[in-house]
């Protein structure tokens, strides 16, 4: 036998195996499983291109439309209500970067939630757009909080911005290298919740740099980081339960799913963050580094 056709056949036979373990996912399932099992539904690769295009995209509607409004709310934001008072040069551009941040985001979770029911690669090429969304967005976040509150503290400022850089950037890349296996896995949503609550570390920081709660300074905005936490931490636990379709299978398939909630609750902390990152700037405007402690 030839070993160039050995060398096709053996090709071919692996390629065979690869495309069966694909269809695996949706065929080899009982027909009630199917049904209704909440994991499922919205992943089946084995549909055609335009049914799987219609189908995915009812489903994810929801997903679809908080995230484009959240988009169109932040732009809405910065032109109408931030750029009039924002003087500074630095002010200017971080806010420009965290806001910039967010509608990336937005927009990857749009793309990803429209396309990726077509096919299991076009899938996973848009869930790493999604990572890399969602992981520049945690930086933006980062960045704009770090330059308001560490503003009159500027070598520590520079040494957190740049801890956290390394930590994103290292992590988005890891994402990207080993998205197949978050498909089935929620390892991706835990260690962006990790780097997330890296933040307590500069907020603690910069509460005893104030001189801690008796400082009204640290009063009026330290507990807001706890509400920002709050709302993210709402929206991980329903995203990671799998809350309401675990104990309501079939009943939430087009609106109030786990995903779902936990798209609008983290619009809902995009928002928080910025009315009050919007605030914060007021303030340090109205009270120079040199009042900050009294």
């Amino acid at each position: 036998m030839n070993p160039l056709e050995s060398k096709n056949d053996s090709h071919t036979e692996q390629l065979s195996a690869k495309v069966s373990r694909l269809k695996n996912i949706a065929i080899d399932i009982d027909n009630e499983t199917k049904e209704h099992n909440r994991f499922l539904q919205a992943m089946r690769f084995d549909f055609d291109t335009a049914r799987s295009f219609l189908g995915g995209g009812s489903r994810h509607l929801g997903n679809v439309m908080s995230s484009g409004k959240g988009d169109r709310r932040f732009m809405c934001y910065v032109i109408g209500n931030a750029l009039p008072f924002l003087k500074s040069t630095s002010d200017y551009y971080f806010f420009l970067l965290y806001t910039f941040s967010v509608v990336i985001c937005m927009f990857g979770s749009v793309l990803f939630h429209l396309f990726g029911c077509m096919s299991s690669r076009i899938f996973a090429d848009f869930l790493k757009l999604d990572l890399c969304g969602i992981g520049i967005s945690i930086l933006g976040c980062y960045l704009y909080g770090l330059h308001i509150t560490f503003e009159c503290y500027h070598d520590w400022r520079i040494r957190y911005e740049t801890i956290i850089i390394c930590i994103t950037f290292i992590a988005v890349i890891y994402y990207v290298h080993a998205v197949k296996q978050y498909i089935t896995r929620n390892i991706h949503i835990s260690l962006f919740v990790i780097i997330s609550l890296l933040g307590f570390l500069p907020g603690l920081h910069w509460y005893c740099l104030h001189g801690g709660w008796s400082n009204r300074f640290v009063q009026h905005f330290f507990p807001k980081l706890f509400v920002l936490y709050g709302i993210l931490g709402i929206g991980t636990i329903v995203y990671l339960t799998k809350f309401p379709e675990r104990f309501f299978p079939g009943y939430f398939d087009f609106i109030f799913a786990s995903h779902q909630i936990w798209h609008i609750s983290s619009l809902c902390a995009f928002i928080w963050w910025y009315v009050n990152g919007i605030e914060l700037l007021q303030y340090r405007r109205r009270n120079p580094c040199h009042t900050l402690h009294k």
